[in-house]
């Protein structure tokens, strides 16, 4: 696990050692001087306090990531990470910054360790459609003490289970991961780029797809088939045809005739005494009513449509902003920009709530970070500056778990 180091008292003399001062301060700025220090233990941090130079210094001279070239397609300038910039043209990487500090050139990065070495810590985050860039530990919401769950811990943060507190995850982006991984947006966890089985899927909810991706299933319920003589095959997430039947006898031992058809039967095996079983899982466990986890041991809540205890995981935020396909969009300053976590996964398939919040805005913005923008599945935000805007959305099922918080990055112009 990469260590999570912060900086204390970050300010805009820091954003500048990097190279250049900005054009404004830090007064809208989501987290900064009020962040904490966490025991976290591991190498590679990306605060740079190993930086040996002092506060003229630009970057620590084994930093790679203000070399990084843009891609060919991007037009670039010839202004250094730290310099003010206003246009992403104007800067050697094809990216300028808009933060709570300033806007400044930033460096593009592929991985977390890219960031290492600056003056100040930063974080590798996406920025731009397809491309990531290194963004100020300042502009990031500030780090609570210690957390109870997902809910206490702002992206791109989560809540570890050893008490260490809110930590990075996995990955961030997908240099962070293995040859032949990606980093999976919704859990920020290294994931295979193909798959032989659905085991390797890692984000709940997914299976493997035919083409060796993980892919959302072909059905999860019988209605998502239609009607009889349709229905979905639980361990192919796939829908087939049911054989025609007149009573049990014509039906396999782990099937059921119903509706004249032969259709499968988790539930098959008889459940001990006192307990009933899911018939969407096969699940055998305590009665229960209710949602929520009232009744039900540790770490099982309440599947309320069937009313039975069963192993309970914390749902998975997807946003998404109008038809982009990734979590970071260009939009335009005064007009709304539709976001939607419509998409969002709960593993047991039980309904899910949300509740939406502004992240991070640039210098400039009137508009205050940590506002409620909703709690409905999908939001509206409207930019009001040009800049690097943060929404995020946390999803959170009836028994009371809260998603890892997803982001959307609204790049506006």
């Amino acid at each position: 696990m990469r260590a999570l180091m912060w900086t204390v008292g970050l300010s805009l003399v820091a954003w500048g050692a990097c190279g250049g001062g900005t054009s404004s301060g830090g007064d809208d700025t989501a987290g900064g001087a009020d962040t904490v220090a966490s025991d976290t233990a591991g190498d590679d941090t990306a605060n740079g306090s190993d930086t040996t130079g002092g506060a003229d210094t630009a970057v620590a001279s084994d930093t790679s990531a203000q070399d990084t070239a843009a891609p060919i397609d991007v037009v670039t300038g010839d202004k250094q990470v730290g310099e003010a910039c206003g246009a992403d043209s104007e800067c050697v990487s094809g990216i300028c910054l808009s933060s709570s500090l300033g806007s400044a050139c930033t460096a593009a990065c592929s991985a977390e360790s890219d960031c290492d070495g600056f003056p100040i810590g930063m974080f590798c985050l996406p920025v731009r459609p397809g491309r990531a860039g290194c963004v100020p530990e300042a502009d990031l919401p500030s780090v609570p003490s210690s957390c109870g769950g997902h809910g206490d811990c702002a992206y791109p943060l989560y809540c570890r289970t050893d008490d260490v507190g809110c930590d990075l995850p996995e990955c961030l982006v997908d240099g962070d991961c293995d040859a032949g991984e990606v980093c999976e947006a919704g859990t920020r966890r290294c994931q295979p780029a193909t798959c032989a089985d659905d085991i390797d899927c890692r984000f709940p909810g997914l299976v493997c797809a035919d083409d060796q991706s993980c892919a959302a299933p072909a059905c999860t319920t019988d209605a998502d088939c239609g009607a009889l003589p349709n229905y979905c095959q639980p361990a192919q997430h796939a829908c087939k045809v049911g054989v025609a039947c007149e009573d049990q006898d014509g039906c396999f031992y782990n099937e059921q005739c119903s509706g004249g058809y032969c259709v499968p039967n988790l539930c098959w095996k008889e459940c001990d005494a006192g307990e009933v079983c899911d018939p969407g899982s096969g699940w055998c466990g305590a009665p229960c009513s209710g949602a929520g986890q009232a009744g039900c041991p540790s770490g099982q809540a309440c599947l309320s449509a069937v009313g039975v205890c069963a192993p309970n995981t914390a749902p998975v935020a997807v946003i998404t902003v109008g038809g982009a396909s990734g979590p970071v969009a260009e939009v335009a300053v005064g007009q709304g920009a539709a976001l939607s976590a419509a998409g969002s996964v709960d593993p047991e398939g039980e309904s899910l709530t949300f509740r939406w919040t502004l992240l991070s805005v640039p210098a400039g913005s009137t508009q205050a970070a940590g506002t409620t923008l909703g709690t409905a599945a999908s939001a509206t935000f409207t930019p009001d500056v040009s800049g690097r805007f943060v929404v995020g959305v946390y999803a959170s099922d009836p028994a009371g778990l809260d998603s890892i918080e997803a982001a959307a990055i609204l790049v506006a112009r």
